[in-house]
Parts: C-alpha cells; structure tokens; sequence
C-alpha cells in the first residue's frame, strides 16, 4: 500500500575523504517514504527531523532547496544542459571550502566568468524566505522547483514548523530530483550536519527498470548525534 514509510537503522561505509566527524564507518538511521510525490511529505519528513532533535533537546537549523530550482538556475544562466551535474557538485563546496574554491572549479570546467558571477549573485540572494522566493520569481519567471519550495514551506507552516530556505543548498549527489535537506545544530560543538536528505522520484524506478516510484528520505548521522550528546 503507498505511500510505504519504513525506517532503518545500520552501518554504512563511505568511500571518500575521512576527517574529524566524517568516519570510514558510521551508523545511520534512515527514515523514507515511497509513492507520493506531494510535497505533504516532504514537509512530514522535516517535522519528524524536528520532533527527534527536540527529544535530545537540541534546537536546530534546517535548510531545504530544490535541485529543479538549482537546474531552472543554472538554465537561466546559460550553462550547458551536460555540464550541469559538475556545477552543481562545485556549488555543494561553496560553505565548506569558500567562494574562490568554487569560481576556480568552475573555471576548470570551462565556464565563462560572466556566467560564474550570474549563478553564484542568484544562489547567493539574501533575505527571508518569503524575500527570497519573490526575488527569484522575478528572476525566473517558471520554475518547477520553486513552486514546490513554496508548497513545502506552506505546509510547514501549517504544521507550526519552519525551515530556512537556502538557495546555494545543492547536496551533491546526482540522484537527488527535488527537495534537499541539511540539519545543522545550534550552539554545539558538531558543526557537520547531524540529518540530511531530499527526494529521488527516479532511483527506484531505475533499479527496478520499469515504473514510478516517486521517494523522499533523510538520514540521521547516529554517530554525530552521539558525539554532539556526550
């Protein structure tokens, strides 16, 4: 019966960089839901982010975006339909390892300068939510993603909770399709995000071959929790 909701608690392995707080070998719990792409959801999903943190007692700072949107960006901006998924896993760099970083990835990926500052002045727009999304309205005329931002944040609303809508959020791993989740803690000493997530409408459906199998789902990093309890 969809949508199906089902959580998972286990190790996982990561085959990358290691440093302070990004373990070889961590325990994550992982919470989805299959078969709804409404935007409901989504919203369920980060009101369950904040009733777990409140159970520790932590106050946290959720940020969501929208990969369509990030795309609808990166069309305004003039870049190349196959170059896309590179800039964007560039962008995801942008708070870690600072704007410089950034603009000289680009570069090695043969993007214009012009086209370099255009992104970074629009995913860097400034203000409240609500700011942000008319400021982008105006900018994009269409999006996709941006409706669904909206959608997201009205729900929200609606369940008395709230998220901060960042704009250079991107996540960079290219099965994402719609929203991305980050969960930061306030006033610790863990600075990693401690959840983080967003939706896959198409890697179901891939790996099976066939069907549509819309999907959200964030994980909670155990390990980064316990290190920000002890």
């Amino acid at each position: 019966k969809m949508p199906f909701k089902r959580y998972q608690i286990g190790e996982v392995f990561r085959d990358g960089p290691v440093a302070s707080a990004r373990y070889r070998q961590f325990t994550q719990c992982d919470v989805d839901v299959i078969g709804s792409s409404s935007m409901a959801i989504d919203a369920e999903i980060i009101a369950l982010i904040y009733v777990v943190f409140c159970r520790f007692n932590f106050e946290v700072n959720i940020k969501v975006n929208n990969r369509k949107l990030l795309n609808d960006i990166l069309d305004y901006c003039g870049i190349e339909k196959g170059k896309q998924e590179n800039v964007i896993l560039s962008i995801d760099k942008l708070e870690k390892l600072g704007v410089n970083v950034v603009k000289n990835e680009l570069k090695e990926q043969k993007i214009e300068d012009e086209k370099i500052n255009k992104v970074l002045d629009i995913i860097n727009i400034k203000g409240t939510n609500q700011q942000k999304i008319s400021q982008l309205k105006k900018i994009l005329k269409n999006s996709d993603g941006l409706e669904e931002i909206e959608q997201l944040l009205g729900y929200l609303k609606n369940l008395n909770f709230e998220a901060d809508f960042d704009v250079s959020l991107a996540r960079g791993l290219a099965y994402y399709t719609g929203t991305v989740i980050e969960t930061f803690l306030k006033s610790n000493s863990v600075k990693s995000s401690v959840c983080a997530g967003g939706r896959y409408d198409n890697m179901i459906g891939a790996f099976l071959g066939k069907g549509n199998y819309p999907a959200v789902g964030v994980s909670f990093g155990v390990d980064r929790i316990y290190d920000a309890v002890v």
